[in-house]
């Protein structure tokens, strides 16, 4: 650009990105595309032109004919002779495109590690639960089984005394046996008595 304003020359990689021909040669910025669709450029250059001190614009979204969204850092720079006489400014454009998505993924997977880092957080608190649950059932069980235990020599105790009780009555149902054999030894005497 020169310090009126105007586009002196224009690159073929410039004119490919920004669709400029050579009849766009000498005409005024404004009267260019990319003067409304690259933000702050204008003011950019009066800077540059003022401060006579390079300008940049970063990440500024360019949407190509072919629809892709290309990401470009804009530099702009003040063009100076050898007497320090101000001729006008340079407009250098990096395609950062791939730096800019690259980015993004990284943004993106930080997201994610956080995201997995606060799942794995709420995982381990549900683990620590968890744990402490079994530990309260492991000690609801040992208690458990010490009752049955106790339950168990109880009942081995009680199983003893009707064994030493059922003892008792099977020796009383042998006594009752032989006297009922007496009985009916004696009834059949007597019968045979009472028949005579």
């Amino acid at each position: 650009m020169d310090l009126n304003g105007y586009l002196a020359l224009a690159n073929e990689r410039a004119r490919e990105l920004f669709v400029l021909t050579t009849r766009d040669l000498n005409r005024p910025l404004q009267d260019l595309d990319l003067s409304y669709r690259v933000p702050g450029l204008r003011l950019a250059i009066e800077q540059v032109y003022a401060n006579r001190r390079p300008v940049t614009l970063p990440t500024v979204e360019w949407p190509t004919t072919s629809g892709d969204l290309r990401y470009l850092e804009v530099q702009i720079t003040p063009v100076i002779d050898a007497t320090t006489t101000l001729l006008g400014a340079s407009i250098n454009v990096i395609d950062d495109t791939s730096r800019h998505r690259l980015q993004i993924e990284v943004e993106h997977g930080h997201q994610e590690l956080e995201t997995a880092y606060e799942e794995l957080q709420s995982t381990n608190e549900e683990l620590e639960t968890t744990n402490e649950e079994l530990q309260s059932t492991v000690e609801e069980l040992e208690t458990t089984n010490e009752e049955l235990q106790s339950s168990n020599e109880e009942l081995e105790t009680m199983n003893e005394e009707l064994e030493s009780t059922n003892g008792e009555l099977q020796a009383i149902n042998g006594d009752l046996s032989q006297r009922t054999n007496e009985l009916d030894r004696v009834n059949v005497f007597m019968q045979s008595i009472l028949t005579s």
